[in-house]
């Protein structure tokens, strides 16, 4: 039996309207209150007790991640003397209370062109997070021009 591509673009294409549409693909995408902060990477409801008891660490990494997003320095983390210097020049560490912050900053070359890899990086501790990977990060591309303006250089 053949498939015809065209019909099975235009079918593939209604099922994700549909699913993406509905109210539960619209529930799913937004936290009790109805509204995600997208420059946030907690997503946590606040009509509920909550789920977590280092709540001081996730606001800390919170406002950490979400200062080097708009190209500020660390709110709390300190730097981290003791890590190792990084070998693209341009990566720095940091210490939070529970937390260790990356902020990544490193060339790569795309079609001879020089960007940016830019963003936070945070790495829970074991005694707050326990899991395969209890890292979250926020790595966007930059030219240098937009690497500068979001840095204020």
């Amino acid at each position: 039996m053949k498939t015809n591509p065209c019909l099975l673009k235009k079918f593939l294409s209604a099922g994700f309207l549909i699913v993406f549409l509905s109210p539960y693909g619209e529930a799913q995408a937004k936290n009790i209150e109805g509204k995600v902060e997208a420059n946030s990477p907690i997503h946590f409801g606040t009509g509920e007790k909550n789920p977590v008891d280092n709540v001081e660490v996730l606001k800390e990494a919170t406002d950490d991640y979400r200062a080097v997003v708009e190209g500020k320095r660390p709110v709390h983390a300190v730097v981290d003397k003791k890590a190792p210097l990084p070998a693209d020049g341009g990566t720095t560490f940091y210490l939070g209370k529970g937390y260790r912050l990356t902020i990544q900053c490193s060339i790569v070359n795309f079609s001879n062109e020089s960007f940016y890899f830019y963003g936070p990086i945070i790495t829970f501790d074991k005694g707050v997070a326990v899991g395969e990977s209890p890292t979250i990060s926020h790595i966007e591309i930059y030219s240098p021009e937009s690497l500068r303006k979001l840095l204020g250089k």
